[in-house]
């Protein structure tokens, strides 16, 4: 009998009297219970040993830096421009790193596969008559989970074509893909542009927009609440600004205008020559042909023109504003950029390329990060619970790992993913019986409902069941209502609770994604017991604590350990901090 690798968690293309072999357990996600006994399933088990990890990382950067001047030299022909290779990277950066990623990942994930030596038989996508071309930054990674299945499928198979592997049997299902929405919405808090409340704040912005001057700073997706913006404003004299970012209608491929584009370079290694054969077939059309409709949207837009600065956290991804800051920063116009979630410095995903920190001037970091660019501010959010009134509360907050069937990264996320929500599912198993009891899984509202549902009933509601808070109870309430706050991952809310000194632990796979520079740092929380690798001890460490969490929580070196790590990654709020933010920015702009 043949043995298939599979692709695709399409369960209509798999082929009928083959054992089947899966590239991964997104193959399995259309499977009842596929989750809940993965044994009953041959799935090839991922290459996540970190010295593989971190060559992937270090071929995105090397990749990176060679396509980025390549793809500024190629558009600024094309489109008869003279741009800096910067103003390309705002625009083209974000999108282009995560793209680099997405096909190592994709790469290494295939050759894992095609290893197994019982593996005779791969499937295979046609594409034919289908683009595959991408529309703007986040296209991949938001993408629903049966456009992103296909398209990785597609991908996969591209790849595989390219490795030109003779000596194994495929076979080929033709398949439909789903069309793009014809306007694409730009607000970044992702409310639709024909909505009332977006026509309300356009009404408000008009308005407010008739007292601003041509010189005055541009402010835009800061993680501000309304008033403490308005505050910014008035600390720096200005009056307060709605900034809203117009939508824009798609545009179709011009495959005469990309087959001009000519990406080729010599002596480069495999997935280098992949990407940059595929370049001009999957290139965002916001870069291409629609450039000449969003520089004039740009152009139009009733934004200061020669602004003292622009400052934005999560805004440079957004790509009607990235366009804009593109424009001003060839006018010498400084721009910053505020860190607005975790993981920054520690990560290697981040740490190695990141776009926004790359072409910023500036960046305004949560904690004390020895470099010159950096200024050290505090955890801007965590502004709103400065104040915060803790009740003798006996709930456990569970904060889980978002659920989403995302497949964007050069190491393996949806794998990842899965892991923490069983190494979390196990360590709930190993609690008290009162703890379970007072337990709430508080779930992210980004979440896929499919995903969520699969999750919580296949691994999590496997032994036992639990409250679930579906990101309903406002924050303040879930941090005074809370004996002690579990976090499923490394990332921005650990690095919250910690800073607001809310007793706090969470749980990792290891290390293996962590920069060299900061695993001193990561270890130290472990002696602490923040930190755990195993779900067990971690269990063990809640049901010793759980009547007195103070102390452990309250022990001299937790606290000196705590004070450590927040110091360096995510500083307390301080007094009048809206102040200590508009003096910064005052110092920094001159």
């Amino acid at each position: 009998m043949e043995k298939c690798l599979i692709l695709t968690s399409n369960k209509k293309f798999w082929p009928k009297k083959n054992n089947l072999y899966y590239l991964g357990n997104w193959c399995l996600e259309n499977i009842a219970d596929s989750f809940k006994e993965k044994s009953k399933f041959k799935i090839i088990s991922p290459n996540n040993n970190e010295k593989k990890l971190d060559i992937n990382f270090n071929l995105t950067k090397k990749i990176y830096n060679n396509l980025i001047k390549d793809i500024a030299k190629e558009l600024n022909k094309t489109l008869n421009k003279n741009f800096s290779t910067r103003f390309w990277e705002i625009i083209v950066g974000p999108w282009l790193r995560e793209f680099i990623g997405f096909i190592i990942g994709k790469f290494d994930e295939l050759e894992n596969g095609l290893k197994n030596k019982s593996v005779n038989k791969i499937l295979l996508a046609n594409y034919s008559n289908i683009d595959i071309n991408l529309v703007h930054t986040d296209d991949i990674a938001n993408k629903n989970p049966q456009e992103n299945d296909l398209y990785c499928f597609i991908i996969y198979s591209k790849i595989f074509e390219f490795l030109k592997k003779r000596k194994i049997k495929t076979v080929k299902v033709k398949i439909r893909y789903g069309k793009e929405k014809s306007l694409i919405p730009t607000e970044v808090d992702f409310i639709h542009p024909n909505s009332f409340t977006i026509y309300i704040k356009k009404t408000i912005s008009k308005i407010l927009n008739l007292f601003r001057k041509k010189s005055d700073p541009f402010i835009y997706g800061v993680k501000l609440k309304t008033f403490d913006l308005i505050k910014l404003y008035l600390k720096l004299n200005l009056v307060p600004q709605i900034n809203i970012m117009p939508s824009y209608k798609r545009v179709k491929i011009n495959k005469n205008v990309r087959n001009k584009l000519n990406f080729k370079k010599k002596n480069i290694n495999k997935i280098e020559n992949f990407i940059r054969k595929i370049l001009k077939e999957v290139m965002p059309t916001d870069y291409l042909e629609n450039f000449n409709e969003l520089d004039k949207i740009t152009d139009q837009l009733k934004f200061p023109k020669k602004p003292k600065f622009i400052l934005t956290g999560h805004g440079y991804r957004n790509i009607i504003f990235s366009y804009w800051v593109a424009k001003k920063t060839e006018k010498k116009i400084p721009y910053y950029l505020m860190q607005h979630g975790g993981n920054y410095f520690s990560f290697k995903h981040n740490s190695i390329i990141e776009p926004g920190f790359n072409t910023s001037k500036k960046f305004l970091s949560w904690g004390k990060i020895k470099s010159k660019k950096v200024l050290p501010l505090f955890n801007i959010n965590n502004l709103p619970y400065k104040k915060l009134y803790r009740s003798n509360s006996n709930k456990i907050f569970v904060y889980v790992t978002l659920m989403k069937s995302k497949r964007n990264k050069s190491y393996n996320n949806y794998e990842k993913m899965i892991n923490e929500h069983r190494l979390m599912s196990s360590s709930l198993d190993g609690l008290k019986h009162k703890d379970k009891k007072n337990l709430i899984i508080r779930l992210h509202f980004t979440d896929q409902k499919f995903m969520r549902n699969k999750i919580l009933k296949e691994i999590f509601f496997k032994k036992n069941k639990y409250q679930i808070d579906y990101s309903t109870l406002p924050i303040k309430e879930v941090y005074k209502k809370s004996k002690l706050i579990i976090h499923g991952d490394d990332g921005t809310g650990i690095l919250e609770t910690l800073s607001l000194n809310i007793p706090s632990l969470f749980l990792m796979e290891d290390l293996k994604l962590i920069t060299k520079s900061c695993k001193k740092d990561y270890l130290k929380l472990k002696k602490g017991k923040i930190l755990f690798f195993n779900p067990k001890e971690l269990s063990n460490h809640v049901n010793k604590y759980s009547n007195d969490i103070n102390k452990w929580w309250l022990n001299k070196k937790v606290i000196s350990i705590r004070r450590n790590f927040i110091n360096k990654y995510s500083r307390p709020v301080p007094e009048k901090p809206i102040t200590k933010l508009a003096n910064l920015l005052s110092v920094v702009k001159r």
